[in-house]
């Protein structure tokens, strides 16, 4: 056997021990990284001052992952309604419809196509979100959307305090305006309006004591960087069928009366 034979013999030796223990490193580093967890997360745009909320379970991520890959794009050009919910799924963002059953989502990239939910897509989101946003908190008080933006012209304002005919905003005396509706599935659902001097600010809370719905309202000069809030529309569905309403503004009593139901 020659020198140089023996030389090269060694330097193949050298060399798949090398490529051995570097498949062996790279097999290891691979089995410590982790394919990153989808993210999801929902913001209500219908509430005042409510954090996003950040779903963590597998389950549950599962459930929008899945409606976001099976939604079917519809046709034509979207005209909706302002959005209910903003849904962050991974890098993605979309609006969120739920009306009467059915789902629609819409890119926040791509405002002009809007795709539909499938069914169970819908439902599992439904079901989900009433475990996630009960009808009733925690603190006994009722869960309130509440809208800055009116879906109507806010100078015409008749159709939330009850008026036969478009009342203009500045007509409107500071206070607040309660409608019922006996709605379908047995569920009755309210519109508070609520009208504040100019540059203040508001807040409102709900709750159910026997017959009565309870309205507390806080209000006061808004402070710098603050949004006022003069004048806002909330909206409460229950099953509970109050008869009369009491509002109180910043600790006191302000007006009681009997609710006035319509039919839906």
């Amino acid at each position: 056997m020659t020198r140089s034979f023996c030389i090269y013999m060694l330097i193949l030796l050298l060399l798949v021990t090398v490529g051995c223990s570097d498949k062996k490193a790279s097999e290891t580093e691979n089995k410590d990284v982790k394919p990153e967890k989808t993210i999801v997360e929902v913001e209500r745009l219908n509430r005042l001052e409510e954090n996003p909320v950040e779903f963590t379970e597998s389950l549950d991520i599962k459930i929008f992952t899945e409606a976001v890959k099976t939604a079917v794009e519809q046709p034509g050009i979207a005209n909706m309604s302002d959005p209910m919910y903003k849904v962050t799924v991974g890098e993605e963002s979309y609006y969120l419809w739920l009306i009467k059953g059915d789902g629609t989502i819409m890119n926040t990239k791509d405002t002009h196509t809007i795709y539909s939910l499938l069914d169970q897509s819908t439902n599992a989101i439904d079901q989900l979100f009433t475990k996630i946003f009960p009808a009733k908190k925690k603190d006994g008080t009722l869960d309130m959307a509440s809208y800055t933006n009116f879906p109507l012209d806010p100078n015409n304002v008749g159709f939330f305090i009850g008026a036969l005919d478009p009342t203009p905003i500045e007509e409107v005396e500071n206070g607040v305006y309660v409608n019922g509706v006996h709605a379908h599935g047995d569920r009755q659902s309210f519109q508070i309006f609520s009208k504040v001097s100019q540059g203040d600010y508001q807040n409102a809370t709900a709750r159910l004591e026997g017959e009565n719905l309870i309205i507390e309202i806080t209000s006061r000069q808004a402070k710098s960087g603050e949004v006022a809030h003069p004048y806002v529309i909330h909206s409460l569905s229950m099953k509970e069928n109050p008869r009369y309403y009491v509002v109180i503004r910043n600790g006191k009593t302000e007006k009681q009366g009997e609710i006035a139901y319509g039919i839906e």
